[in-house]
């Protein structure tokens, strides 16, 4: 098994016809609507936009439950609440912004796209009927997530991006979240998962954090609603120690005081990179190379079944994903990992050295 664990496409020219490097828009709307994880993975985008166009008023529309997690980016000059595709199709309409970034290419956002009246309107290109609401329907670079969404900015001169995930955790809400964490090494455990193709065994759960333990570390059971009974089962079951309710920014106080992460592929695991803390990440249906940060600070653990990665929510055939992954794939990460100390920035070019379009 190679690492990093998915190729990259060389950097992309900029598209025949598409060339907007002399654009210089005023106002400049990006749309992400869904989950908690993918707007993580739209804050280089955003911060590539926000040098590219340092003087353009830069506004998000996104689910309200999304707003957290992007309270003090600077690069976001407004957040707009997402209430339904008709209601926010109207008010872009009235808006009338210059540049609109579809970073979601789904039914409800190319709806609103089209409906923006926008002289210039950027999105990934799908092959579907969402790029006829697009002006510059741009092809994406095969790529971890953040960088195949910030592969369309090269359309503007964008030359590179730095990867690195921003998120804004205050001190206060920091310190007050991890008032009385246990003592010694933490390793911060969400077992908690989006969907069944995605989640490990709980008996699997209880075997790596009894190992765990075992090795003089002290594992700490993250969760959200959905998983609090899971969650406390696992820490009764193997005496970790279970982290108390908590808000996103919260859980990122947790994982950031802790020296790694061990997850599925959702959200706490995107909370992760972008507090610097290593993750070593269990793969069901989810592709690794799109979801993994392609460095030594992040791993991926998967079993090769023929059908993987099918990025679906359900099986129609029985799930095996993760049914056979044995725990000491995973422990064998943990030294490693913790040697590696503090992870540099990320920046990878989206055009070539030295292109210059027509």
């Amino acid at each position: 098994m190679s690492w990093p664990p998915a190729p990259t496409d060389p950097p992309l020219p900029i598209p025949r016809g598409m060339d907007l490097r002399g654009a210089s828009p005023s106002r400049v709307l990006v749309i992400r609507l869904e989950r908690v994880g993918d707007v993580l993975l739209i804050t280089p985008t955003l911060r590539a936009l926000r040098a590219r166009f340092p003087n353009a008023r830069i506004e998000l529309l996104t689910r309200p439950g999304n707003a957290a997690l992007l309270a003090g980016n600077p690069h976001v000059d407004a957040l707009i609440p997402f209430v339904s595709a008709a209601r926010s199709a109207l008010d872009v309409r009235a808006q009338g912004y210059d540049l609109v970034v579809d970073l979601q290419r789904a039914t409800e956002t190319s709806t609103i796209v089209a409906a923006s009246g926008a002289p210039v309107r950027v999105g990934r290109a799908t092959g579907k009927w969402h790029d006829r609401a697009l002006s510059h329907a741009v092809p994406g670079q095969r790529a971890y997530s953040p960088h195949l969404q910030a592969s369309i900015l090269r359309v503007f001169g964008v030359a590179e991006v730095t990867l690195d995930l921003e998120l804004v955790v205050p001190p206060a809400v920091a310190d007050a979240a991890i008032t009385g964490a246990p003592p010694g090494p933490r390793v911060t455990l969400a077992p908690g998962a989006s969907s069944v193709t995605r989640a490990w065994p709980e008996a699997r759960w209880i075997e790596l954090a009894t190992a765990l333990r075992r090795r003089d570390l002290t594992p700490v059971v993250v969760w959200g609603p959905p998983e609090a009974e899971l969650a406390r089962r696992i820490a009764a079951a193997s005496g970790a120690s279970l982290a108390p309710p908590t808000s996103l920014l919260e859980m990122a106080a947790w994982i950031s005081a802790s020296e790694l992460f061990i997850g599925a592929c959702s959200a706490p695991r995107h909370l992760a990179v972008a507090v610097g803390t290593p993750t070593i990440t269990l793969h069901g249906g989810s592709s690794v190379g799109g979801w993994t940060r392609p460095t030594a600070w992040h791993r991926a653990v998967w079993s090769d079944v023929a059908c993987r990665p099918c990025n679906k929510p359900d099986c129609a055939i029985g799930v095996v994903c993760l049914t056979q992954t044995e725990p000491a794939r995973v422990l064998a990460l943990v030294d490693p990992l913790r040697a590696l100390g503090a992870e540099p920035p990320l920046t990878v070019r989206i055009l070539p050295d030295g292109f210059a379009a027509g």
